[in-house]
């Protein structure tokens, strides 16, 4: 609210007209729905990209949830709000992409949802959880996997540094988590000529035993 563009434009924040402004991380909302705020916020990025030319990475974080929603664009057709405000957004998105191809971008926290198919073909990949545990991102990411290709997502462990993980290549589930006290998922290429395999012991009881994981995917005629 402190702002030099909250100072010009009071009109651009989303807001119910008869109701105090309500605050999340001391932020407020653009009405994106409104064109002006469409070319204001393509300006912003573009502005920096083009002054920054050396710039090799994006990570777009949307951290603040839409409350007291009112657009003073929209006047009558409030009900129009939401997907309006998605469509714009990847109006912005769409501009952008087409001048910048071959830039990396990360959505972080896509509409509060974390990913987003629509917004799929604008990102390089989407941040699918801050939690870094090693055991639950086995859980999270086999989860993901039914949705998402591999290559989308990334990830770090922050006991193992932060390795950022990506694969190509058909997936594999060989061992559910929810099955055994183990995971077991492998990736190989179109060409079969390459795999690469993850086993994850996860609580292993003592006496337990743990038979072999039979591979899939690999052509019988070719050895590894």
């Amino acid at each position: 609210p402190k702002s030099e563009l909250y100072e010009t434009h009071p009109e651009w924040i989303l807001k119910l007209p008869n109701r105090p402004e309500h605050y999340f991380r001391n932020q407020l909302v653009l009405d994106l729905t409104n064109p002006k705020v469409q070319e204001f916020v393509y300006n912003v990025v573009d502005g920096m990209l083009t002054a920054n030319p050396g710039i090799a990475f994006i990570k777009w974080d949307c951290n603040r949830m839409m409350t007291n929603m009112y657009s003073t664009y929209l006047k009558d057709k409030q009900s129009h709000l939401y997907i309006d405000y998605v469509n714009s957004l990847y109006g912005v998105l769409e501009r952008l992409r087409s001048k910048y191809p071959d830039l990396p971008i990360m959505l972080c926290s896509g509409g509060g949802g974390r990913v987003d198919y629509g917004a799929l073909k604008y990102f390089t990949e989407f941040w699918a959880s801050d939690n870094t545990d090693p055991l639950e991102r086995i859980y999270m990411q086999w989860g993901y996997s039914y949705f998402f290709p591999a290559i989308s997502v990334c990830n770090h462990v922050t006991s193992w540094g932060k390795q950022s993980l990506k694969y190509k290549g058909d997936l594999y589930r060989l061992i559910s988590p929810y099955k055994e006290n183990r995971a077991a998922l492998m990736y190989v290429n179109q060409e079969k000529t390459k795999a690469v395999l993850f086993s994850y012991t996860l609580n292993t009881p003592y006496g337990e035993t743990i038979n072999r994981v039979k591979l899939q995917g690999l052509d019988p005629d070719k050895t590894y």
